[in-house]
């Protein structure tokens, strides 16, 4: 697993643009893929994933659930996550964070 590498990340989106973050996401289904996808990516446990966005366990399982979507200051932080993994040295971490960004998020906001 790579929790040593996900422990390390500072969410601290840009709070100003929390409400422009553009998602390309137009289901509930697609957000359950997007935050599947990255928590699987990370190897994190849906709790382990909520705590590092700062929202609860029953909160990630709705968003995989398709019952709900996240907030913008939620996608912020997904966002902000996908950002720090296409910096990431680990290549398979920088790829599926690069790929995410540009399926979910608009080129602009990127």
């Amino acid at each position: 697993m790579i929790d040593h590498l996900t422990d390390h990340f500072i969410l601290m989106p840009n709070l100003s643009n929390a409400t422009s973050n553009t998602v390309r996401v137009h289901s509930l289904e697609e957000i359950a893929i997007l935050v599947r996808s990255l928590r699987h990516h990370l190897g994190l446990s849906q709790e382990k994933f909520a705590a590092k966005l700062g929202v609860t366990f029953p909160t990630v399982s709705r968003w995989e659930r398709q019952i709900s979507m996240p907030s913008s200051l939620a996608l912020a932080q997904i966002k902000a996550l996908l950002e720090q993994m296409s910096l990431s040295p680990q290549d398979s971490l920088r790829e599926c964070g690069n790929a995410l960004l540009a399926q979910y998020f608009s080129p602009s906001e990127i």
